[in-house]
C-alpha cells in the first residue's frame, strides 16, 4: 500500500518545462455547472481582504476538504484518481511537481512546524489504485465517461484529467472545481460523481496546475476580489474574443451599451457568448464577504498570489508588453505630475505566495491532538514525503483505511 503525503516530491525521472498560460480556468461552481442564472450567493462585502480571496467561507456549496479518520488520526484528505490511463501518462510528472510547489511554499511536509495537515491520496479499491472512469469510456472532448464501479463509495474523489488539443488545434481551457462540495449541498438532479475535478490542457506547466490546485483547495482569483478596482484597472475590450462576443450580442438585439456592460460584469452573459472575460468578473462566484476594514484602504491585496492573472493573460502578449494600454488588467500606480493615471505590469507568479500559504494554514491547520495518535503508529507517518509502506490487508481493511 502506498501512502502519499501532501505534497510528494517529484519523481526523479520526471521533468517539466514551465510555460505560463492562463485560460478561462475557474468555472467550477455549482450554479455555473448547472447553468443556473437566478442563483445568488450571500452579498459580498465592500470591505478589503487580507490578501487572499477565500472561496470557502459562508457557503454550503464550497467548503474546505473535510477531516477524515485515517489510521486513528483525523486528517484533511483529498482522494484523487486519474480519469484514465492517458491522463496518468500525460500528468504523472507535472501533477506531483505542482503539488511540490505548494509543499515548498508551505515549508515542507505536514507537521506542527509547517502548520498544516493536508494529504493527497490516490483512490484505492480491491487492493490497488483505480482510474475514475471505466476503461475505454472517458472522452476528453466532453470530459465525461462511465464512473468506475469500484469507486462507488468514492464519488467525491477529485478527478485529475488531461484534455489534449483537439483535431482543429484548439486547446481546451484548463479548469478546476472550487473546494469541497458535500453531497448534502448538491441539487437533486446533479451527479455525485466527478463534482470535484481538475481538467488540465497544459500538461507540462506545473505552475499552471498549481494555480488550479489553489481552486481545488478553495482559493478564488485574486483579481476577482470585490475590492480589486482600488488597485487594478480592468479593460475587458483587450481580452481575445471581445470583438466577436460583442458583435454576437448586438446581433441578438442586445443594445451595445448593455452588451459592453454585461461583458464586463455578467458571468452567464460572458459564457453565453464564449467570452473568457468571465474569469475576470468582479465578485464572480464569491460566496461570502471579504474580511477587513474598508476605512483603512486596500489592505494586503496580494499581487504575489499564484491566483492572480498576469497582465498579458488572454491577450496579445507582445502588444501588452509593448504598451500597457493593450493589457486586460494592470496595477494602479498613482498619478504622474501632469495628473494622468500611472499603471504597472502584473507579472506571472511562479509559486504560491505567503498569503496563499496563510489560507492553507487557516483551513487545513495542524492539530496537536493528531500528534499523539500518530506516534502510536510507530514508523508509519503519513507526513513522510518519500515513505512507501507495503502492507497486505483484506479488501475491507483497505476500503476502511484508505477509503476504497
Amino acid at each position: 500500500m502506498r501512502i502519499r503525503a501532501f505534497l510528494l516530491a517529484t519523481q526523479f525521472w520526471c521533468y517539466s518545462v514551465t510555460a505560463l498560460s492562463f485560460g478561462n480556468d475557474f468555472n467550477g461552481t455549482i450554479p455555473s455547472i448547472l447553468g443556473i442564472t437566478n442563483f445568488s450567493y450571500p452579498a459580498a462585502s465592500s470591505n478589503i481582504g487580507f490578501g487572499y480571496a477565500d472561496g470557502v467561507v459562508n457557503t454550503d456549496y464550497h467548503q474546505p476538504w473535510p477531516l477524515v479518520k485515517m489510521y486513528k488520526s483525523s486528517v484533511h484528505l483529498i482522494r484523487y484518481c486519474y480519469a484514465d490511463q492517458a491522463s496518468k501518462d500525460a500528468l504523472h510528472c507535472s501533477w506531483p511537481a505542482a503539488e511540490n510547489l505548494w509543499q515548498d511554499a508551505l515549508g515542507g511536509k505536514p507537521s506542527k512546524e509547517t502548520g498544516y495537515n493536508l494529504h493527497f491520496v490516490q483512490a484505492w479499491a480491491a487492493g490497488e489504485t483505480q482510474f475514475c472512469y471505466a476503461e475505454g469510456t472517458y472522452d476528453p472532448k466532453t470530459a465525461q465517461g462511465t464512473w468506475n464501479w469500484k469507486l462507488h463509495n468514492r464519488q467525491d474523489a477529485l478527478v485529475v484529467a488531461y484534455r489534449p488539443v483537439d483535431e482543429k488545434g484548439n486547446k481546451p481551457a484548463t479548469s478546476a472545481s472550487l473546494g469541497y462540495t458535500p453531497e448534502s449541498a448538491l441539487f437533486p438532479w446533479q451527479s455525485r460523481q466527478a463534482r470535484h475535478y481538475i481538467q488540465i490542457s497544459d500538461k507540462d506547466d506545473e505552475v499552471r496546475i498549481a494555480h488550479e490546485l489553489g481552486h481545488v483547495l478553495g482559493l478564488l482569483h485574486e483579481h476577482q476580489r470585490s475590492d480589486r478596482d482600488t488597485v487594478i484597472e480592468y479593460r475587458p475590450e483587450n481580452i481575445a474574443g471581445y470583438t466577436e462576443a460583442l458583435a454576437a450580442a448586438i446581433k441578438d438585439k442586445v443594445p451595445e451599451a448593455e452588451a459592453r456592460q454585461k461583458l464586463r460584469d455578467d458571468v452567464p452573459f460572458c459564457q453565453k457568448y464564449n467570452f473568457r472575460g468571465s474569469a475576470y468578473v468582479k465578485n464572480a462566484d464569491q460566496p461570502g464577504p471579504i474580511i477587513g476594514d474598508h476605512a483603512q484602504g486596500p489592505l494586503d491585496f496580494d499581487f504575489d498570489s499564484i491566483m492572480i492573472y498576469p497582465s498579458d493573460a488572454q491577450t496579445d502578449t507582445a502588444a501588452c508588453r509593448a504598451d500597457l494600454a493593450h493589457c486586460p488588467i494592470v496595477r494602479r500606480a498613482g498619478t504622474s505630475s501632469d495628473g494622468k493615471s500611472k499603471f504597472e505590469y502584473i507579472a506571472a507568479k511562479g509559486k504560491p505566495s505567503a498569503k496563499d500559504v496563510e489560507f492553507v494554514r487557516k483551513h487545513y491547520a495542524w492539530r496537536e491532538e493528531e500528534v499523539s495518535q500518530r506516534r502510536k503508529r510507530s514508523s508509519r507517518e503519513v507526513g513522510e514525503v518519500k515513505v512507501q509502506i507495503k502492507i497486505r490487508r483484506s479488501n475491507s481493511e483497505v476500503q476502511r483505511g484508505m477509503g476504497g
